[in-house]
Order: structure tokens, then C-alpha cells, then sequence
């Protein structure tokens, strides 16, 4: 019975071991849970924002109502954004999709993926100007893009992207597919379905890996 005891305990501490060891090997960027990415159309034809929050939206886009008066107002003040800025865990989340989902790099950094706008956050969808400097981009930007009836300027959809935790979706009948195909693998094209004035029109985003420079 001794005998049996100390092997469990053997085991047990084995087990331990390894799982420390598991844990120890993923770096800091491999540990953060991860959601997903779509467009801020998909996400708005997929019930996920309101017409208002598109409103708000285009108005930090655009950095004014320019455009969008008729809807907006003379007087329109979007409601401040809360959280007003995004806490590092939800950074750390966010990077970590795009390394998986986005540039298909796991073993990328944190510190090469770059978030240079914050849009605000909308019933657990956030809104994000987010690219990265592992490739060279040469994106494209639509003069004129609408969504809802509300106009966007100098629009580049390949970088305005809606992040959703996983623990959101599944709240959510998920009939959407997550739009990887805006930056996909290594110097392949990247399309995203854009609309204008005058009808519709892909948008073709070119990627060029560091190492084809």
C-alpha cells in the first residue's frame, strides 16, 4: 500500500512538472485567449451594430460629421467612449488573434503588431485601426465607403477591423465567417468586398513579406 502511494505521488509530481514546463515554454504572446476579427460591415449587417453605433463610428473615423450632416445634426456629440482607452490584457487578446488569424504568424511578437486607432467599444464588439510591420502593405484606400447610410472617407477596410472574444460569438448565431481573407498567408491578395457611390468594387490589398524586399 506504501508502495502504491509513493507512486501516485510520483506521478503526480511528474505530471506537475511537465505542465509547468508546458507552461513555462509558451511565451507571453502564446498565453492570452483569443477572439475573432470581422468588418465593420459584416458586423453591422450581422445585427452586432446598431446604425447609431456606425454613426459614431464615422464620426471618429472622419474626425467630424463631414458628410454624414443630414444624419448627424448641426449639434451631434457621439456619447463618450467607455472604456475610454483598452486595458493591456484586451491589447494582449486582440494581437494575439491577428498573429493567429490575420498574418498566420503564432510565433510573431506583440510588439510588431500595431494598434493606431480605438473607435470605442459597442456591446463587446471594439473597433480598431490595427496593421503590423512584419510585411510591407500597400493598401487601398476607398475615397467613399458606405455602411447603413452612413458615409466613410479615405476608407481602408483592410485595417478597420471588429474584434469579438470567442466567449461573444457563441452568444451569437454565428452565420458570419470571420473575414481572414482581408490579410491572408504570406504575399497572397488580400479582397474585401467595397461600397461606393457608384455600386460595388473589391478592394485588392498588397502584401510584401520583409523578406521579399
Amino acid at each position: 500500500m506504501k508502495n502504491g502511494k509513493k507512486w501516485l505521488a510520483f506521478v503526480a509530481a511528474c505530471m506537475s512538472l511537465v505542465a509547468a514546463v508546458l507552461v513555462a515554454g509558451c511565451t507571453q504572446e502564446q498565453q492570452y485567449a483569443v477572439g475573432s476579427f470581422y468588418s465593420l460591415e459584416e458586423a453591422y449587417e450581422n445585427g452586432w451594430l446598431t446604425r447609431d453605433d456606425i454613426l459614431r463610428i464615422a464620426y471618429y473615423y472622419n474626425q467630424g460629421a463631414e458628410g454624414n450632416e443630414a444624419l448627424m445634426g448641426e449639434n451631434y456629440a457621439p456619447e463618450p467612449m467607455v472604456p475610454e482607452t483598452l486595458d493591456e490584457e484586451r491589447v494582449n487578446q486582440i494581437k494575439r488573434t491577428y498573429l493567429n488569424e490575420v498574418i498566420a504568424m503564432p510565433e510573431g511578437m506583440f510588439e510588431h503588431v500595431i494598434i493606431r486607432a480605438y473607435y470605442g467599444t459597442y456591446g463587446g464588439n471594439i473597433v480598431i485601426h490595427i496593421t503590423d510591420d512584419y510585411h510591407g502593405y500597400d493598401y487601398v484606400s476607398e475615397p467613399e465607403y458606405e455602411i447603413g447610410g452612413v458615409w466613410f472617407y479615405d476608407y481602408v477596410g483592410a485595417c478597420l477591423r471588429v474584434w469579438r472574444a470567442y466567449a461573444t460569438d457563441k452568444k451569437e448565431d454565428r452565420s458570419v465567417v470571420p473575414c481572414t481573407d482581408l490579410a491572408p498567408k504570406h504575399g497572397a491578395p488580400a479582397r474585401q468586398a467595397g461600397r461606393r457611390r457608384h455600386g460595388k468594387k473589391c478592394t485588392i490589398v498588397k502584401i510584401i513579406s520583409h523578406w521579399q524586399r
